[in-house]
Parts: C-alpha cells; structure tokens; sequence
C-alpha cells in the first residue's frame, strides 16, 4: 500500500487479526510459518486457530484425524509464532460445529440428534464439562494467549431433544444456551483464560449476556449483509459487553470454482467503518474452509461408519493476499476503503501493470460470479453467460505483462488458476445438465459423454 494516500487513525483495533479454520484443509507446517510471515509483514498481530481434529489431543486421541499434526510440530508453530510477535488464539468448538468429536461412539450420548450430528446436547453438563476441562487443559497448555475461543456459533439444534424440550418449556431456548455456556466460561475462569466467542446466538436476547463474565469478548461476525443481522449490538455494549468484528475473506458460497471478490471487497468497506464507530476493540478476518468435502456416510440407524474427509487439497491463502492487504488498509484508514483505488494501486504496484491492464484486473475481480450448483435447475443459457465470463477474464489475465518477479506473478497467476478451475467447472455443470435434459437421446448421448470425459482429464492436468 505504499503511496496509497490514506488517512491513517491511532485509535485503531487493539486485535489485528486472522482466523485459520483447519477443519477440512489442513495446511503444513511449513505453509503455517510462511503464513506467519505473511501477516506479521502487512501488520496483523493475531492468529484464531481453529484446530477442529487437526490438533494432537493427548487425553483424547480418537479425535485427532490422520493428519493431524504432531506434538512437536505445534510447538515449533507456537514459538514461529512468539518469534514474530504474533499471539496464538486457539478456537475449541464445544457445543455447535462439532461434528468431529460426536462422531465417534465414545461421544455419541452427548449428542442433541443422532440425524445431525453436529451440537452437543446442553443438559448433558456433567458429561460434557468433564470432556472440554480436558481438551481445553491441553490447548490452555501450549498457548499463552491471555484469550481463547469457545465458538458458539449457529446452535440451531438448541432445544430439539426431549429433555431440552422440557427445559426450554419451563424457562426458554436462551436460558438453555447461557446455562451451558456459563458453565463453559466456568471452566475457562479456572484456567485464567478471556473467553471468546461468536456473538450470532447470544445476541438474542442481547440481555442473556448479563450472566456471562464481565470480560468476555463477543465477536460480531458479518460477511456482507444488514449490520443488526444477529441483533443489536449497542444493547449488550449498554451493559458492558465488548466486542471485536469480524468480515471474511472466505466465506460461503466461495469454494475451488467460486470468489465472490466483490462481495468480501465491499464488506471491508462497510462493516470495518461501522465496526470503528461503534467502539468495538478488535477485528478478526475469517477465512473458511469452505471447498472440500464435510459428511458423513452412515449406515442403518444412523450410525456414522466413517469421518468427513480432511485433505492437503489446500487452495493457498496467498492467492488471496490482495483481499488479507486491503483488510489491513481498512483497519488503519481513517476514511473507508475504495475497492477500485485500492485494487488498481495495488495491481500497478505489486504487478507493474499499466493503468489500463489495472483496471481490467478490477473489472475481472469486480464481475459477480453467480453459484452453480449441480443438481439445481438453472437455465443452461445463464451457465453460458458465466462460461463466456470466466473464459473473458483468461483471455485477459494472460494478456497481462508483469514485472518479473517470483513472488508477485505467482499470485497473479493464481487468478488465472481460479478462474481455470472455475471454467471447467462450469463446463461440466455444462454437460451434466444436457446429459439430463430431454434433449439426449441415443444418438448425441455419447458424444456428449466424451466431452465430459475430456473435461475431466483437463481437470486432472490443472490439478497438477
């Protein structure tokens, strides 16, 4: 961002942050430290690690997938980390989202429902205290940071099983929610930690925070959408309640084949202002996991016979470097961002470009890439349009002429490998849908099957 004119604030947000979700892409240590590198660089001092089955529990090792890392590999991570001044804050899910643990038998009667295996019943405290004293013990353990994350987030089974729903009949679904996670916090308060977490369910009522810790962090997370989406902020602040924000630079419906650039670029440029006036102490950029593969083959009963898949199938984060950048010029300009200066400015610095190629890089980023979904019926004429797009903005980023240098055109080249992938993909939806419309028939259904079958060889040869 040098020489980009900005107008810079020192009552900036205490918490620079980044949060890693390992859930389903597992990054290695060696792309961990050169993460590190990356964020401490542009000026960010915080990392949420969310570790989901990556991490190396020791008490309870059925949770741990097959790449997860090491003991050693953790603390060689952590102390990268100290190196660069950078705080670990570890994220253990505990009541939605873990899927990961309720998986195995040995869990399984914490569960809310065995059809959606993905939140722990809150009237099972005892069972489940004793679970996250040791699981938050090990990560408490090895990260130093005065904070840890206890997510929260979208508990939408609350109240389903039986015996929640007597609970929720003699008090209500939010008395239900604040009791476990009062609890939870309990546990924290012994191990001396701030307890964070998301604030979409606390928020309604805002009033049930009253009974949390005075000094828990809420995390107001906005991806792009109306800024009281999950309630009103300024009601909790009234009886002390502070709070961080939190955009995205990944998020739903983004995947290998999709980017909504224009949708993150005016998030940053709506909500980091909002989030400034309303006093909130620290920001956390989210980047979801959001391509792979997370369900669970079961077998009659519903009995899980095998794990959602992780994989090192990683698209890099520094394909997404402009986004993690314009974050960071956000959080420090006094005025909100313009999406457009800022691209253009970083395209003829970073890149070399011309003012002209810079504003086709804008144009590319700036064109809204619909969701195709297989199995959706769309108009095979709307598919056309998003395959005239994306093979448009090929044809333009390889007209580009950087200046030579490794590290830069390698990030440009990821934009070409985006909308490569994004291309093929769209071609196959392609074909699929003509496979099942009325219009195949014996005599073009082969033809039609060879041309898939070339789309998948083409995928295979991006792939390498």
């Amino acid at each position: 961002t040098k020489g980009l004119k900005m107008n810079t604030i020192n009552n900036t947000f205490k918490v620079k942050g980044f949060h890693l979700d390992l859930r389903i892409q597992i990054m290695t240590l060696k792309a961990l430290k050169l993460f590190v590198d990356e964020i401490a660089m542009i000026g960010l001092n915080t990392i949420v690690m969310e570790y989901e089955a990556s991490y190396p529990f020791k008490k309870h090792p059925l949770i741990s997938n097959a790449l997860s890392y090491t003991e050693k590999e953790i603390d060689e991570f952590l102390k990268y980390c100290k190196q660069k001044n950078i705080d670990v804050i570890p994220l253990q899910q505990c009541f939605g989202h873990v899927e990961f643990i309720l998986r195995h038998e040995k869990y399984a009667s914490l569960r809310e429902n065995n059809l959606e295996i993905s939140q722990i019943c809150p009237i099972k405290e005892k069972e489940a205290k004793k679970l996250f004293e040791d699981l938050f013990s090990e990560l408490v353990a090895k990260h130093d940071s005065p904070y840890f994350h206890i997510g929260g987030d979208e508990t939408y089974l609350l109240g389903s099983c039986k015996n929640c729903q007597l609970k929720v009949s003699k008090s209500s679904k939010s008395k239900l929610y604040v009791d476990y996670v009062k609890m939870i916090c309990g546990i924290l308060k012994k191990l001396k930690k701030i307890p964070v977490m998301w604030a979409d369910i606390i928020l309604k009522p805002p009033e049930a925070a009253a009974q949390l810790p005075k000094n828990a962090i809420y995390i107001d997370w906005n991806y792009g959408w109306e800024l009281n989406r999950h309630g009103d902020v300024g009601e909790m602040q009234k009886i002390g309640c502070k709070f961080w924000g939190s955009p995205a630079l990944r998020s739903s419906p983004d995947n290998y084949y999709l980017s909504n650039w224009t949708v993150h670029f005016e998030n940053l440029k709506t909500f980091i202002p909002h989030a400034k006036k309303a006093g909130y102490e620290g920001m956390v950029l989210t980047s979801w996991s959001t391509s792979g593969l997370y369900s669970f083959p079961m077998d009659q009963g519903y009995e899980v016979i095998d794990e959602p898949i992780a994989w090192r199938h990683v698209y890099p984060l520094n394909g997404f470097r402009i986004l993690a950048l314009a974050y960071k010029f956000a959080i420090d300009s006094e005025d909100p961002i313009d999406p457009k200066t800022f691209v253009n400015h970083y395209a003829k610095n970073r890149f070399g470009l011309s003012e002209k190629d810079a504003n086709k890089l804008w144009g590319i980023l700036n064109t809204k890439q619909e969701v195709v979904w297989h199995g959706i019926k769309q108009e095979i004429n709307s598919i056309a349009v998003e395959i005239k797009n994306a093979t448009n903005a090929i044809k333009t980023l390889r007209s580009f002429k950087p200046i030579i240098n490794t590290g830069h055109t390698i990030e440009l080249f990821h934009f070409n490998l985006m909308f490569k992938i994004r291309l093929n993909y769209l071609k196959r939806v392609q074909i699929e849908k003509q496979l099942n419309s009325d219009a195949a028939n014996s005599k073009n259904i082969r033809k039609i099957a060879a041309d898939l079958k070339k789309l998948i060889a083409e995928a295979a040869i991006i792939d390498a």
